[in-house]
């Protein structure tokens, strides 16, 4: 049996929803670490191993880490939570992620050499380094680690002093709560200001895509494979990316031709009702060498048909995810 106590990297185990579960150490990487991937929490074989990402999960993991030409070896692996969430409440695990996350802020503190880029796979990775409350809108991009300014740290514990004297003179269970709460946020915002000025790229947990949602297994391929030319230095973000505005049949045939094989595919709407928000443009970008967009705009119907023709060309992954782009596209006659 091994033998670790978050307690000793600052956890909060005692104020912790999982208080008494018994918690899975990190698995640190063969040699010096490369980069850093953070996940969920343990499952039932993580537990039973004490090893994070053993179990379905983890296999998963392990293909798309190759796929994507990443070394699982190279990489520190860790949770956002040491310990299993039972069911799926998001209160309990919002908890259960504050209250460890000083764990995870020293474990990854500790880790010698440069600033690790972090590959921080769902919800809860992201909102533990990155404080973002979804992954669907965040999944994909780089983000860079802002700083935590302290006078807004000194603002919470301010806060905190004030509903302390609000308990003190008052011990309702409410007041209680609201205490709990924000001594919580004041875990999470102090852990963050930790990781001040690294590069993370958040993506799809895999026990997402095994409940069913298997349309983004490719979406997380190409997440991981722009972490790969991140670690390398060949990967272009934006700003660095040349584009072209194209309106016409002839213009997307010519454009999309000279894309990569592989390209990513985005849509923007009028708003986020799929079936009946007017299509205002689509963008089609190189994936692997990532020097080029097609932005087609302004959108029109009749250009769907073209679309589909030039996209049977190339391998498609849509980047902000199959469910919502696809209904889009194949409404407007350019997907099948």
């Amino acid at each position: 049996m091994i033998d670790f106590d978050p307690k000793s990297l600052g956890a909060r185990c005692n104020e912790c929803p999982l208080k008494g579960s018994r918690p899975v150490p990190p698995a640190p990487a063969e040699g010096k670490p490369r980069f850093i991937i953070i996940g969920e929490g343990p499952g039932r074989l993580e537990i039973a191993k004490m090893t994070p990402f053993v179990g379905p999960s983890g296999r998963l993991l392990n293909k798309v880490l190759e796929k994507a030409g990443l070394n699982r070896e190279e990489a520190h692996v860790s949770n956002a939570m040491a310990c299993r969430a039972e069911d799926d409440r998001p209160d309990v695990k919002l908890a259960a992620t504050s209250c460890c996350a000083p764990r995870l802020a020293q474990e990854i503190a500790s880790l010698k050499g440069k600033k690790l880029p972090i590959l921080a796979l769902g919800q809860w990775a992201a909102r533990a380094v990155l404080g973002v409350k979804t992954i669907m809108k965040t999944r994909g991009f780089v983000w860079q680690t802002p700083t935590i300014e302290e006078a807004k740290l000194l603002s919470v514990k301010k806060s905190i002093a004030k509903l302390r004297a609000s308990v003190r003179a008052k011990p309702t269970a409410k007041a209680k709560e609201n205490l709990a709460k924000a001594k919580r946020a004041l875990y999470l915002l102090e852990a963050r200001a930790t990781y001040a000025g690294r590069t993370v790229i958040p993506s799809i947990h895999p026990a997402f895509i095994l409940r069913g949602a298997d349309g983004w297994y490719p979406v997380m391929i190409t997440d991981f494979k722009r972490f790969k030319r991140l670690l390398d230095g060949t990967l272009k973000l934006e700003d660095d990316v040349s584009y072209i505005v194209v309106s016409t049949p002839a213009a997307i045939k010519r454009e999309l031709s000279r894309l990569d094989r592989e390209v990513v595919v985005d849509v923007e709407t009028g708003g986020p009702d799929a079936l009946n928000d007017e299509l205002k443009c689509v963008g089609v970008g190189d994936h692997v060498k990532g020097h080029k967009v097609v932005m087609i705009w302004p959108w029109k119907r009749s250009l769907g048909l073209t679309l589909r023709a030039a996209l049977k060309k190339h391998v498609v992954v849509t980047h902000f995810g199959p469910q919502f782009d696809h209904i889009v596209l194949n409404r407007e006659k350019a997907w099948e």
